[in-house]
């Protein structure tokens, strides 16, 4: 995994271009699959560094709900439905749960019908929980 969370991209950078350009290094130099964590505080920014993740071969992405506000189970919803509508098919995206720094995944997000959005991996990824399937 790298560019995990907020505390890594605040560690690291907080330039987007920067955090393409880990992912880019890492898919190169990696072995193994490459999970990109594609967080930002808007939907825009987050699909930015989304698509571009995807495009540098990323076999994943790991997306928190946007941080620094809580929202509506209503709005965390269609944050993940939006992203994944603009992502299209080309890569798996991992609900990460961080809900003391963001707003809890609700049940109506991992609750989305598969044929909707089949790239959608419902079941919420926690530092707690290290299982992770590319297959």
């Amino acid at each position: 995994m790298i560019n995990e969370s907020r505390v890594d991209e605040r560690t690291v950078t907080a330039d987007p271009d920067d955090r393409i350009r880990l992912v880019q290094l890492a898919v190169k130099r990696s072995r193994v699959p490459i999970l990109a964590g594609v967080g930002h505080s808007t939907l825009d920014g987050a699909i930015a560094i989304g698509r571009e993740a995807a495009s540098a071969g990323a076999a994943g992405l790991l997306l928190m709900p946007p941080y620094f506000f809580r929202y509506s189970q209503e709005d965390i919803r269609e944050f993940y439905m939006q992203f994944a509508a603009a992502l299209g098919r080309s890569v798996r995206i991992f609900l990460y749960n961080i809900p003391f720094f963001t707003t809890a995944i609700p049940p109506n997000v991992t609750s989305i019908h598969s044929d909707d959005l089949p790239n959608l991996v419902k079941e919420p990824f926690s530092s707690a929980s290290q299982r992770l399937r590319f297959n």
